[in-house]
């Protein structure tokens, strides 16, 4: 189960879950967006491949 405080990995480095969110009934992480390159960016998550899909810079956030 992927939840907040939980730990990602991504490109080598280990990020940390900010939240877990629900929009339309489809779950995201929500963390800080500095860290990847982009929308598409792959991360590893309890050894599941996720990818980021929403990247929204004014806030330094990723979903």
């Amino acid at each position: 189960m992927i939840k907040a405080g939980s730990s990602f990995f991504h490109n080598g480095k280990r990020g940390t879950i900010g939240a877990v969110i629900s929009l339309k009934g489809v779950l995201y992480m929500v963390t800080v967006s500095h860290i990847f390159r982009g929308e598409g960016d792959r991360l590893t998550v309890n050894g599941m491949r996720l990818f980021v899909t929403r990247i929204l810079k004014d806030h330094n956030l990723a979903l």
